[in-house]
């Protein structure tokens, strides 16, 4: 006959093992939440940087537009034209670049370089997001990065104001639209470029993100550096800025881990075509999950990479999910299996 304190042992040890269980399940049951509001801030992410709102003023401006690219000659006015699209509240963008069909630039918002091809984003096949919205008559998008020293060509005054600081190798995150320009006889003339270069000033990303899944941390990395972030907590919004971001241990903490899984050759294909190469959802099989700590509380870590058009990994997206309830669901659990004998 079994010692009563053999059957003590063995409740004990089985409540503990259920307990273990329960809790990893729990964990489990978050990394699973994590990863869906993972899939949210991906759409969020693509829906906002789309832009459909892009487009030239007034139709005058799109005649004016069509004639340049016809005479191949640029003026004053197609400057002024171009700039206004990096001012008006329809949208964010800081690079305005006008190609031929050649593919070289006639005009642009911000720099002084004429002539030179101008195809940025190639795909897996070489050809560049200009070449395939001549190619096709659509819109093409998409990611990749750009150096402080190449922004100081593109747009010397952003570069100015953002690379304050940063080695001139250092990169910025940067969405693309190529926009075919198309006459009234449905013939490509050329192509429109619009770049916005993601920063601090596009927060609103992620924050909208933050909003619709009630709270936690969302942000876009590139390598180790943090992109735009921000971190809801009790309904107030608040903005991680990077110089503050440097400052803070754990999320220096959360960048030194690694944040991109490369796809698989499987998962690229997939993605293809799906027409991913438009967008930058993660193909299946790349999101990481884990635990970081942020201002003094744990979340529960999901990142996927953020694609340029060739299935390289340029950035990050990452999502906190905080574990506020997780502790107080274990003590529940706890008592509920010592209450009821496992």
């Amino acid at each position: 006959m079994a010692s009563v304190f053999t059957v003590i042992s063995s409740v004990y040890l089985t409540g503990l093992v259920a307990v273990q269980v329960a809790g990893n399940n729990l964990r489990q049951q978050l990394s699973d939440q994590a990863a869906s509001e993972l899939a949210t801030l991906q759409i969020t992410y693509n829906n906002t940087l789309r832009q459909d709102k892009l487009g030239f003023g007034s139709p005058a401006d799109d005649a004016f537009v069509e004639q340049s690219l016809r005479t191949g000659k640029t003026s004053e006015r197609l400057r002024q034209i171009l700039q206004s699209e990096t001012t008006s509240d329809r949208r964010k963008v800081e690079l305005v670049v006008l190609v031929n069909r050649d593919g070289r630039i006639l005009e642009t918002a911000a720099s002084t370089v004429y002539g030179e091809k101008y195809d940025p984003v190639p795909d897996s096949q070489g050809a560049g997001i200009v070449q395939r919205a001549i190619a096709t008559s659509t819109d093409v998008w998409g990611n990749d990065l750009m150096t402080v020293q190449r922004l100081e060509v593109e747009n010397p005054e952003l570069a100015s104001r953002l690379g304050g600081g940063r080695d001139a190798s250092s990169a910025f995150l940067v969405n693309y639209i190529a926009r075919p320009v198309i006459d009234v006889q449905g013939i490509t003339l050329g192509a429109v470029v619009y770049g916005n270069v993601l920063d601090i000033e596009d927060a609103g990303i992620v924050t909208s993100a933050n909003r619709a899944l009630n709270g936690g941390f969302s942000g876009a990395f590139i390598g180790r550096q943090l992109a735009l972030g921000s971190l809801l907590v009790q309904g107030s919004d608040d903005i991680l800025e990077r110089q503050r971001v440097d400052q803070s241990r754990t999320l220096t903490a959360l960048a030194e881990r690694p944040l991109v899984l490369k796809p698989s050759d499987d998962s690229i294909n997939s993605w293809e075509a799906a027409g991913g190469s438009n967008s930058s959802p993660a193909p299946t099989g790349t999101t990481i999950t884990g635990e970081f700590e942020l201002e003094g509380k744990v979340y529960t870590l999901a990142a996927a990479p953020i694609l340029n058009r060739q299935g390289q990994p340029v950035g990050a997206l990452v999502r906190g999910t905080p574990q506020e309830n997780l502790n107080l669901l274990l003590e529940r659990t706890t008592t509920s299996i010592v209450l009821g004998g496992g």
